[in-house]
């Protein structure tokens, strides 16, 4: 035997070999007396160095399987400690079972013998009778990924399973140790045997119901712990449902096994440490169904190449087109209140979880069960998209908005910009009525639900239609509409990279969809459904996934709206906002005042400079149109807190999908601040593809917007004027030029109004 070449654990420093000290062992135990020499076994091997093979009475374990012991065992720990034997019966009194793993050496083979050494917790001479066994075992494989990976693998088919008395045939013998406790050693013969792969781990599971033939005398049975430690973990299943992390054990288990086996190699047969999830790649997603709240840790996911993650939509200046620690899951459209076939709105995303990371995802149409999405298959893919504004760069949750087709499968991988955007979180499914395109009567399009649609008068084009509605720019020289003294001041929580919701006071339509409200960011940004991105003048206009999308950006930078006492020249520096005018002519007005910014001039961060308040504004206004209007500005802030793109402003606006936006500052902002004085129109065209009669570009003398030009708008125009409200040349201030200006367009129709 190779005992120097082996670990055990600590064990008494003699082994009973006198009969008269078995005697009076077995004595105490109420044990009859030793078996006769005749019923021993002639290859019985003692458990200490330096014993030689022979003969031995009842009191030493021996091997009964022809194997070498040596190179084939892990044998039991003699004598015995009490409370080291785990309960394995899967049936009968407990529905624990016990699985412990094995290393087959390099040459592999057929085992048609094992053994396994175990106790009934009886006293010696008293065990139940042999033919109560009804052994059970079987050699599994070990779960190959998922949050089991390296367990036993009970959701496969076995390598190979037996049942006493069907194919395997058990003998055993019962040994009683010095200190009167029993053990039973059994040697199993294997009808056809099982071949085993060399250099592979296997698990071998081995219960025993104590249910033969006199079920009412069952008992429990315990496997025992060997002397040898491979690897000193086993595993249990506790309710019969398969083994888990949380059911490890202490401790190997003894048991030998008819091959070779790499006893000192068992220990890379352990699962890894921090295994990756089940829905870890795509061709395992996890399945899941209509509106849901899904919890799932991405820690231990890894970004699999190859996974649908090369196309051009999830890539962005400065970010990486893989989705890092990815998880999958296999959605099924369905909805309360939905059929097979309906069109239908969802949105899916981490945004509400407990644990904000800085998201990224993908929605693809999907390929078939196991298989992989392609660029072709992909919907959409974003990067941070919430409708909040979180106080830091690195905790922003993202989500999409799509159509889907109730009954057709779709497939999210949910991960994180960065490998270290990871943790618990939960993926938040919605199901609501599909929007679609709706001709107004006045000729304009929005893209709103049937239902809303019908309120308007309008008529649906259909689920999932759009309007295309786009924007068109120019330059001016508009004089603010100064709401200093009027408008009501919003709140900050920090008034440092951070927004606040204010109501627009009518429905707004951007880029063809319906608001009522809008997220004000300190930064200089309008935001509707969209979060705030936190460094304003990171990434420029258009850029996709990156948040923010569907906003405004009207001088995008650093700013603060610290007390007067940190900035003495922000004294006052507010934001607000107001609704002026009267339908269908109301404009939503915001206004950054006296406001400065975070690190200005070229001071450090935080630290007051002079010269550096300014005052803008931007104007939405119920038909569509935009305006940003500048007052005094000072030199962008020296360096942007975040992004590659160096200093200045980023202005412009910008759709949900990037598509259609206008950049009016360039990849790298503006270096020199708008001139004071300045401003700019974006004139809004809701049907540029003519879908609804009379559409296209807004009419400005069709002042009721009715969608034709007539006697009514005279008359409502007039109304207007003698109220002082029709600044219809939007110079802020509502006088005979007006009057002249639309009576110029009334009584000569330009191209949108013919």
């Amino acid at each position: 035997m190779k005992f120097g070449t082996r670990t055990y654990r600590s064990r008494l420093g003699f082994i009973v070999a006198s009969a008269g000290l078995v005697l009076a062992a077995s004595a105490l135990a109420g044990n009859p007396e030793p078996r006769p020499i005749a019923d021993q076994d002639s290859r019985v091997q003692y458990l200490r160095p330096g014993q030689k093979i022979g003969p031995t009475p009842r009191g030493e374990p021996v091997v009964l399987c022809t194997a070498d012991e040596s190179n084939s065992c892990q044998v039991l720990e003699f004598p015995r400690v009490a409370g080291t034997s785990y309960g394995s019966m899967g049936g009968g009194l407990s529905t624990n079972v016990v699985a412990d793993h094995f290393r087959v050496g390099g040459f592999g083979g057929t085992a048609v013998q094992l053994c396994w050494w175990g106790t009934y917790g009886t006293a010696c001479g008293a065990e139940p009778t042999p033919d109560n066994d009804h052994f059970f075992v079987r050699i599994l494989a070990r779960t190959p990924s998922g949050d089991n990976q390296g367990l036993p693998d009970t959701t496969s088919p076995p390598i190979a399973a037996f049942e006493q008395g069907v194919n395997m045939v058990v003998t055993r013998r019962d040994i009683c140790d010095v200190n009167a406790r029993a053990t039973t050693e059994y040697t199993a013969t294997l009808t056809g045997g099982v071949t085993l792969e060399p250099n592979t781990c296997y698990f071998l599971e081995v219960r025993n119901p104590v249910d033969g033939v006199n079920p009412a005398g069952a008992t429990n049975w315990f496997w025992s712990r060997t002397g040898l430690i491979a690897d000193d973990i086993s595993y249990r299943d506790l309710e019969g449902t398969g083994y888990t992390p949380a059911e490890a054990a202490a401790d190997d288990r003894a048991f030998c096994v008819g091959v070779t086996l790499d006893l000192f190699g068992t220990q890379s047969c352990l699962p890894p440490v921090n295994p990756p999830p089940s829905n870890d790649t795509c061709a395992k997603p996890l399945a899941i169904s209509g509106p849901s709240m899904t919890s799932f840790d991405n820690t231990n996911a890894t970004a699999t190449p190859g996974e649908g993650q090369d196309n051009a939509q999830c890539v962005a200046p400065g970010v990486t087109a893989a989705i890092e620690r990815d998880v999958w899951f296999d959605w099924l459209a369905a909805g309360p209140g939905f059929s097979n076939g309906d069109t239908v709105q969802v949105t899916v995303g981490t945004c509400g979880s407990g644990l904000i990371v800085d998201s990224k995802m993908a929605v693809y149409r999907s390929p078939g069960a196991g298989n992989c999405p392609t660029n072709a298959d992909l919907i959409d893919c974003v990067d941070d998209y919430c409708g909040l504004t979180p106080v830091n760069d690195a905790n922003i949750a993202a989500t999409i908005t799509f159509n889907a087709v109730v009954g057709q499968r779709y497939l999210f991988q949910v991960g994180g910009a960065g490998p270290g955007a990871s943790g618990i979180q939960t993926l938040f499914v919605s199901v609501a009525n599909a929007t679609g395109s709706c001709c107004l009567p006045s000729g304009a399009c929005t893209e709103v639900t049937a239902a809303r649609c019908a309120t308007l008068t309008g008529a649906y084009g259909g689920d999932g239609t759009t309007c295309g509605s786009s924007y068109s720019s120019s330059a001016g020289a508009v004089a603010i509409e100064d709401i200093s003294a009027t408008g009501t001041a919003l709140s900050f929580t920090q008034g440092d990279d951070d927004g606040a919701t204010a109501s627009v006071g009518f429905p707004f339509n951007f880029y063809g969809k319906e608001f009522s409200s809008a997220l004000v960011g300190v930064n200089g940004q309008v935001a509707f459904g969209s979060p705030l991105y936190t460094f304003a003048n990171t990434w420029p206009i258009g850029t996709h996934p990156v948040a923010p999308n569907s906003y405004a950006a009207v001088a995008a930078d650093d700013y603060i709206t610290f007390p007067a006492a940190t900035n003495e020249e922000c004294t006052g520096g507010r934001i607000l906002t107001e609704t002026r005018g009267t339908s269908p002519n109301r404009r939503f007005i915001v206004q950054w005042n006296n406001i400065c910014h975070f690190a200005p001039g070229s001071l450090p961060p935080g630290v007051p400079g002079d010269g550096d308040a300014s005052t803008w504004q931007a104007i939405f206004h119920e038909n569509g149109n935009i305006e940003f209007r500048y007052q005094t500005m000072s030199n962008p802030e020296i360096a942007p807190t975040g992004g590659a793109n160096g200093p200045g402003y980023i202005r412009g606006i910008e759709s949900d999908s990037g598509a259609g936006s206008i950049d009016l500052s360039g990849p790298s902002g503006e270096q020199t601040p708008p001139a004071a004085g300045s401003s700019v129109l974006f004139t809004y065209n809701s049907d540029p593809g003519n879908l609804c009669p009379g559409g296209g570009p807004v009419c400005a003398c069709d002042w009721n917007q009715s969608g034709q030009v007539n006697s009514q708008d005279y008359f409502d125009f007039l109304v207007n004027f003698f109220n002082n409200d029709a600044d219809y040349n939007e110079d802020n201030v509502t006088n005979s030029q007006d009057f002249f200006d639309f009576l110029v367009c009334f009584f000569d129709l330009p191209d949108p109004c013919m």
